[in-house]
């Protein structure tokens, strides 16, 4: 085993681990610290893409900073806390760059340890965790993510098509099990991973055969979901919400209604679009509290905590930073996206079995999920996609073809 194995190893086995510390600071976040590779930092911000992250993590950071000290008169206590999300995450691409540089066999470390940790710690921080009705999505997919992952991932290196029946049965398990935008981003990824390996050319009438079969499986996929959570069949909590729909089967409707928190960070994001709230988004008179438990229908809820709702990573930066944090995200994320567009259109790596269904993950979680996912989900893929995107365009650069 070699040295950089072993440091993947105890960073992703740690990576369910909370230490009380400026918030909560992970397991895997210590180690980075630890093992930082300060010997190594000029060789890795001499890889282009590096260069190109560190201005969007720079102009975000600087924003929040603004918006906590001289705008809004943040507590160190808060801020420290908001800035911990953007520090940390970069320095863990940073530190996972180093390492997948080193061996791709890294990789697969990451995947298998990180699963490993998530059983470990995550039952223990829930406690009674099998008395959740969701306890599935709750406690138990992230982890399951990363063993289909990385079983796709190797079976796919001796049987191309595996990937696709894993990902189509996982989807369809997901479903059941009441994780539905999981299923959707496995679904999707069983798709895309089908056109790529069997090179189907896409001519504008075959995108809208695609387009149209996509929407009939995916719909039709979604009439039965609805026909046996109406029936009682499926429950939890995000079937519950079906049931609380006018009519149950507008997937747009329920999207509306699940993601209340997304959507309604716009309203107090337009009373302040310059420079937002703060680290946090502290609600002082507690004025939003009260009109988003208006819309979730529940006017009595509690109003003690005062943090704006937002449930979103591209709106929460907007949010807490103004125009500088919603710039700087965007500017993140388009370019790691374009990355991996670009692996996807000009390779055939097996590691798009990894790619593939992580992109779809964080555009996801880019547009309805909380910040957290800029520390906790992205880094790992920042990571994957700056190192291969590094590697391509070094292999194109010697065979003469950039």
């Amino acid at each position: 085993m070699q040295k950089s194995n072993l440091v993947t190893l105890l960073f992703s086995l740690f990576s369910g681990a909370r230490i009380n510390i400026i918030g909560q600071l992970f397991g895997s976040e210590a180690v980075a610290l630890i093992f930082f590779p300060f010997r190594s930092i000029k060789s890795i911000f001499s890889i282009k893409p590096v260069k190109k992250i560190l201005l969007p993590y720079g102009l975000f950071l600087c924003s929040l900073v603004v918006s906590d000290i001289f705008v809004n008169d943040i507590s160190s206590e808060q801020f420290l806390r908001g800035w911990s999300n953007i520090i940390f995450s970069f320095i863990q691409v940073i530190f996972l760059i180093n390492l997948f540089v080193k061996s791709e066999k890294n990789y697969s470390w990451y995947l298998m340890f990180a699963a490993i940790s998530f059983f470990i710690f995550r039952p223990q921080m829930e406690g009674e965790f099998m008395l959740e009705s969701n306890a599935f999505k709750v406690f138990f997919m992230f982890g399951v993510n990363s063993l289909i992952l990385l079983l796709a991932y190797h079976l796919g290196q001796k049987s191309r098509s595996s990937p696709i029946l894993i990902f189509f049965a996982y989807a369809l398990f997901c479903m059941i099990a009441d994780a539905r935008s999981n299923g959707v981003v496995y679904f999707l990824s069983a798709i895309i991973y089908c056109i790529k390996i069997f090179r189907i050319k896409l001519s504008y009438d075959k995108i809208a055969f695609f387009f149209s079969f996509v929407l009939f499986i995916g719909y039709s996929g979604y009439i039965y979901y609805a026909s046996k959570v109406l029936s009682g069949e499926i429950g939890g909590g995000n079937a519950r919400q079906i049931l609380e729909l006018e009519n149950p089967y507008n997937p747009f409707e329920l999207l509306a209604k699940g993601r209340v928190e997304s959507l309604f960070a716009l309203t107090p994001i337009m009373d302040r679009p310059f420079f937002g709230f703060g680290s946090w988004a502290n609600d002082a008179t507690g004025q939003y509290i009260l009109e988003y438990n208006s819309l979730k229908e529940s006017p009595g809820g509690s109003t003690e905590n005062r943090l704006i709702p937002a449930h979103s990573i591209v709106l929460a930066s907007w949010l807490w930073a103004g125009l500088g944090g919603l710039v700087g995200v965007v500017l993140l994320y388009f370019r790691v996206f374009k990355w991996g567009f670009t692996l996807f259109m000009k390779t055939n790596s097996n590691l798009l079995i990894l790619i593939i269904p992580l992109m779809l993950d964080q555009m996801w979680n880019f547009l309805f999920s909380p910040i957290g996912h800029l520390r906790q989900t992205a880094p790992f893929f920042f990571a994957l996609v700056i190192v291969e995107y590094y590697r391509f365009c070094k292999q194109k650069k010697l065979t003469g073809e950039i």
